[in-house]
């Protein structure tokens, strides 16, 4: 599919949802769901489209339910549904359980994936499994700004072109490229699937399929496979990385214009490194043992004897007599 280029991140004015008459709109709602990794933007994103508060959180093991709110986006009548993160269809924490017996057992008639142009190969791994569904979809690269403060470029005319489908950047949290994305929603497609080798195409036999194996592991979850069981789920989930590396490397640039390291980021870099890190364990232990045994012992005892301790002490023999 040939999307339109995408225009600039700026400011445009334009008729907003609750200034179009009821006629400007299809009759039938459509249920459209905001889908991303935890941290992508959906409900800065739901908020922006629908002008409400959401509750959400992104803290593992939090209970978020699907929130829903029926909007005018461009010439469509929706009923949008922000929905908790999600890190694959194949995992099964019980966070992401919403979101997944949402796709598998009330598939939406379209999805806006949020994706994070500062993060995008983690996003296009997600991308690669929601293509299975065969639900058309619409991009929403979001926060360009953040990415661009890190040196980062991510050229949406180009991931358009890799996905099929229309790829709208945006910042969501200030409203840029929000009103693009209305419009954008009726040109909503399916996206290309990825390509697996000829062995585990065959095994697989078509899209619905492959959307069923990811499913059926996350219902699994630990559930042991009968010894000798082949699996096809390693070599969809190796696909689908290469997939998300080759286009993630194909479609971001960096600018050259990345702000210089702080002190901060240098010493995360020097503890992250294998030998850094071993270096900064051993001064830490060092450091505790000092605190302990010299601030400790020699100054916090001595001076609570000398200010608590004997105060304590005379007063009571003063009190009591000798």
């Amino acid at each position: 599919m040939t999307s339109e280029p995408s225009p600039k991140l700026v400011d445009e004015p334009e008729r907003t949802d609750d200034e179009r008459s009821p006629t400007d709109a299809a009759s039938t709602v459509r249920r459209i769901a905001i889908i991303g990794v935890p941290n992508s933007g959906k409900s800065a994103l739901f908020e922006a489209l629908t002008r409400m508060g959401t509750n959400a959180a992104n803290y593992p093991y939090t209970t978020v339910e699907p929130q829903q709110a029926e909007v005018l986006l461009g010439g469509v009548r929706a009923q949008l549904i922000d929905t908790p993160g999600l890190s694959g269809l194949e995992l099964c924490s019980e966070d992401e359980a919403p979101t997944r017996s949402l796709l598998r057992e009330h598939p939406p008639d379209a999805i806006i994936q949020t994706i994070d142009a500062g993060n995008l190969t983690r996003s296009l791994i997600l991308t690669a499994q929601l293509a299975d569904l065969e639900i058309p979809m619409l991009v929403c690269l979001n926060m360009v700004d953040e990415a661009l403060a890190r040196g980062v470029l991510v050229d949406a005319d180009a991931l358009s072109a890799e996905l099929g489908v229309p790829v709208v950047a945006s910042c969501a949290v200030d409203g840029r490229g929000v009103g693009r994305l209305r419009r954008q929603v009726e040109r909503a497609s399916q996206p290309r699937r990825v390509s697996y080798p000829d062995q585990v195409e065959a095994k697989l036999g078509g899209a619905s399929a492959r959307a069923r194996l990811l499913a059926e592991s996350a219902v699994a979850g630990s559930r042991p496979r009968r010894p000798g069981a082949p699996s096809l789920l390693p070599a969809v989930l190796e696909a689908h990385r290469h997939w998300a590396e080759r286009i993630a490397a194909e479609v971001t640039r960096g600018t050259g214009l990345e702000a210089a390291p702080s002190a901060w980021d240098r010493i995360t870099s020097a503890a992250l490194h294998p030998l850094g890190g071993w270096l900064f364990l051993i001064g830490a232990a060092l450091a505790i043992y000092f605190l302990v045994a010299r601030v400790g012992v020699g100054v916090l005892a001595v001076g609570m004897e000398r200010l608590i301790v004997e105060p304590v002490l005379a007063l009571v023999s003063r009190w009591t007599g000798p």
